[in-house]
């Protein structure tokens, strides 16, 4: 499957994307580690403004049971904070 770059506004550039990128950030007391499958930045002005992060899974959604879904949820909730945290952006400004 082909990734297709998000749509731009004309001041408005996308970072080559993040693949496999390892990461460790602090939340609290806890350190939160994990590896992001594809994460695309955009940027206005040189900083970023908003993100996607992509996390591929094999399989369907609906075949899943409801406690492995809510674990899916909990990861991507966390992926959301960890780049927020890295990037400096609100959490609303990422999508994944």
């Amino acid at each position: 499957m082909a990734l297709s770059r998000p749509a731009l506004a004309a001041d408005e550039t996308v970072d080559p994307p993040w693949r496999e990128r390892p990461f460790t950030v602090r939340s609290g007391a806890e350190l939160v580690e994990g590896r992001f499958d594809r994460v695309m930045v955009v940027r206005r002005a040189g900083r970023p403004s908003r993100a996607q992060i992509i996390d591929f899974k094999s399989g369907s959604w609906r075949a899943l049971s409801e406690r492995e879904r809510a674990r899916l949820t909990a990861q991507m909730r966390a992926y959301r904070q960890a780049l927020a945290a890295m990037l400096g952006l609100a959490e609303e400004w990422i999508g994944g």
